[in-house]
């Protein structure tokens, strides 16, 4: 990249990123009042249409036969949607469903469920259903909203728990879509009005749909007797990505319209961009980042505390192995699912810190940290946290810590923290081989050895679902080691910010 644009080209390219940033997010929020609320510890977003899209007056009168006999007149209630995330979610992992819907002209209600986001009620799956049923109260607290039309959309775990709160009170909900759904008792009665969607790439989940589909059963029409039924197959999508696809918001938005016969007058398409923005933002700051550092390479031979070992190569390979290894030992004599008080997140920080250390032991001398290197960490640790948390909180993932995971922090950082200097002693070393191979490396190793653990650990399955995440990370990680240059300063604010995601993404027990 700097061989192709001067230093200037890519600053000026970059601020034009960030400035794209806006463009989605000022699309999705303008014509929705957004409120913050909480009930039963449970935090919620409601979003509702502006009021002047309940005030489009029609110029004439129209019979139950017109076509658009349906738009809401003014004054009319509005129908409302509860949305519940996935296992690791938060509000804003499903927040495109909720703006989709609200430009629709629906009031839709997001909610953390327990032990996610910002909710400390510990995480428990029955609670689920009760959170669900918090929101649904506080719909009904809202004039807007007609409570004879209120559905329901989850994703993953979120579609189990809307799946059963359907169930067991049909007279409550109208419709519910199902978004790549775990296996729930059904029946052909209950719930009214099902969509059951999954990604074409997630075969298990599509799998489990077409059960519940069968039990529900089979596909129809029937909404006035609210047996409804249908599967929408996702192509090109997978478990996580299938939540940001403009064709499952459209689908559900679609069932919901006809399950409630509602076509709300002034309302539009909404296609949600936010991703699409932030991940255009994230390139923004790297372009800025490549303008503005010096990026000189290291000269390892005036490194006597910096060293390689004859088998580091080996070693990439064989720390995540040992770490899995390790886990699996440690399953034998406790509970390793629920390590540091979160669910799977204190056993990879654990994971984390085996491979790591088992790679410096093996593969390198990293001698001790400087106080310049551990400013330097913090600084890329905000950095990060700027770049991708921060501003990732305003379009797919929760940023915002509690007090109990705050405290987590330190720990899991630590645990990360020698996985990130040895990686990045390797990288750095121009004797070695590119960045870019390194990276590729990286990626198989944890990616090999994290799976062996899904597959060998009771209770860690839900891993790898999220492995396609990981070589993204660790291309934003091994590009900012190429400007960073010291291997503890970047292993320093790599761990901070690892740790952080860990303490943040997964479930609080109690």
């Amino acid at each position: 990249m700097s061989r192709i644009f001067s230093p200037m080209v890519r600053v000026m390219l970059g601020f034009v990123l960030l400035v794209l940033y806006l463009v989605p997010l000022g699309q999705a929020g303008t014509g929705v009042i957004d409120r913050q609320v909480t009930r039963g510890g449970h935090p919620m977003t409601l979003l509702m249409p502006e009021p002047q899209w309940q005030m489009v007056r029609h110029e004439q009168e129209h019979t139950e036969e017109d076509e658009d006999a349906l738009l809401s007149h003014p004054g009319d209630p509005i129908p409302a949607i509860i949305v519940a995330h996935g296992f690791a979610g938060s509000r804003q992992m499903v927040a495109g469903y909720g703006y989709t819907l609200a430009h629709a002209g629906y009031a839709v209600i997001l909610v953390d469920l327990p032990g996610h986001g910002l909710n400390e009620n510990p995480y428990d799956r029955e609670a689920n259903v009760g959170a669900i049923d918090q929101a649904l109260e506080v719909l009904r607290a809202q004039p807007e909203v007609d409570v004879s039309r209120i559905g329901l959309v989850g994703h993953s775990m979120g579609a189990e728990a809307v799946l059963r709160a359907a169930s067991a009170s049909p007279e409550r909900y109208g419709a519910v879509v199902a978004v790549s759904p775990v296996f729930t008792e059904v029946s052909p009665a209950t719930p009214r009005n099902l969509q059951l969607q999954a990604g074409v790439w997630e075969p298990d989940f599509l799998a489990s749909a077409e059960q519940i589909l069968a039990d529900a059963g089979g596909a129809n029409a029937d909404f006035a007797n609210g047996r409804a039924r249908e599967l929408v197959a996702i192509p090109r999508a997978e478990h996580i990505g299938i939540v940001f696809r403009q064709r499952s918001h459209r689908a559900a938005r679609d069932w919901f319209d006809r399950a409630f016969e509602f076509k709300a007058a002034g309302s539009h398409d909404h296609s949600d961009w936010r991703l699409l923005g932030w991940l255009l933002h994230v390139a923004g700051w790297l372009l800025v980042a490549s303008a503005v550092t010096a990026g000189a390479r290291r000269d390892p031979s005036s490194e006597i505390d910096l060293t390689r070992r004859p088998a580091h190569w080996l070693a990439l390979f064989a720390g995540p192995l040992v770490a899995t290894g390790a886990v699996m030992g440690l399953a034998q004599i406790m509970t390793v699912g629920t390590l540091g008080g979160v669910v799977v997140g204190g056993t990879l920080a654990f994971w984390f810190l085996i491979a790591g250390t088992t790679f410096l032991v093996t593969g390198y001398r990293a001698g001790l940290p400087s106080f310049g290197d551990v400013a330097r960490g913090v600084g890329l640790f905000v950095f990060l946290s700027v770049v991708i948390g921060v501003t990732g909180h305003l379009a797919w993932a929760n940023w915002s810590p509690t007090t109990s995971r705050l405290l987590l922090w330190p720990l899991f950082a630590a645990a990360c923290t020698p996985w990130f200097v040895a990686t990045e002693i390797g990288q750095g070393d121009p004797r070695s081989v590119p960045r870019p191979a390194w990276w590729v490396a990286q990626s198989i190793a944890v990616i090999v050895g994290l799976y062996a653990m899904t597959w060998t650990v009771p209770g860690m399955g839900v891993v790898s679902l999220m492995l396609p995440l990981l070589p993204a990370y660790s291309a934003v990680f091994v590009y900012l080691g190429g400007k960073v240059q010291r291997p503890w300063a970047y292993g320093i604010g790599c761990g901070l910010f690892m740790g952080w995601v860990l303490a943040l993404v997964f479930p609080l027990v109690g």
